[in-house]
């Protein structure tokens, strides 16, 4: 049976397990496989892959096995480790270019020596990991409060925009109550016009009335004085008349001129 080693999870599985790019032709494991569907580049290569074309089988009929095509596909795994992979896949690929450095069959090869500085630079680079975790976990940390603090602000942002909304409608709603006001005052200032306008004219009525009313006073007082002057001369001749009724014989000295002719008194 023909084993492959998977360049991602470094799992070394039957060829029938694998599934394969048509665009780049790398193959990788059919878990692998479907962790990295989404992606839209090769995760080893880098090269995007064919739409609408899914990964598919290959079947082979190999000859002999040979470890130098093993620690070939351990070294191009390197590529695909980063701050995103877990210590245990690093220490998984490292005991392996480690074990197969050291095997027999590859003697003090080049690829024997390659194999020894991979494993020894990914152990340099397992030192660092965890600080460089806590790095990304603390700007992380920090990101997120900006985050959380731009949130605030602008959540304050957007109540301050929802409060001048109300305010410019309460304007708005101010302003119409305003001009509808100032439309009643205008109405009820031409309106005050006419009145007052009338009320000069009214005024003008009732002077001229207070005027007429005053010189018919002062011709019913005239009038007054005038019938109080006539009576009184009516008494004083009603006294005359009544003191010559009582005269019934005429004078002693004959003088006719005092007689009074009873015709002439109305009797």
């Amino acid at each position: 049976m023909l084993l492959l080693i998977c360049d991602i999870c470094q799992e070394e599985l039957s060829i029938d397990k694998f599934l394969f790019q048509s665009s780049c032709g790398h193959g990788f494991c059919t878990t692998c496989t479907d962790a990295t569907k989404s992606r839209e580049t090769c995760p080893l290569c880098r090269k995007p892959k064919l739409k609408n074309v899914p990964p598919h089988r290959v079947y082979l009929t190999p000859s002999t096995s040979r470890i130098e095509d093993h620690a070939t596909s351990l070294t191009n795994s390197l590529s695909i480790l980063d701050s995103g992979s877990t210590p245990k896949q690093f220490r998984k690929v490292s005991s392996k270019l480690r074990t197969i450095a050291n095997s027999k069959a590859l003697g003090n090869s080049d690829i024997a020596v390659q194999l020894l500085a991979s494993a020894k630079n990914m152990e340099e680079r397992l030192q660092y990991i965890p600080h460089q975790l806590q790095l990304e976990r603390d700007e992380k940390v920090a990101l997120q409060r900006k985050v959380d603090l731009w949130h605030a602000r602008i959540q304050m942002v957007e109540s301050q925009e929802r409060q001048i909304k109300c305010l410019k409608a309460t304007i708005r709603e101010s302003n119409q109550n305003v001009a509808r006001l100032q439309s009643e005052i205008n109405k009820l200032t031409v309106c005050a016009d006419g009145l007052r306008k009338e009320q000069e004219k009214l005024q003008k009525v009732s002077d001229q009335q207070k005027k007429t009313i005053a010189e018919k006073e002062v011709r019913l007082s005239d009038l007054q004085l005038q019938v109080e002057d006539r009576e009184k001369k009516n008494r004083l001749l009603k006294q005359k008349l009544k003191a010559v009724s009582k005269s019934t014989r005429p004078p002693a000295d004959g003088n006719e001129s005092l007689f009074i002719d009873s015709s002439n008194t109305g009797h």
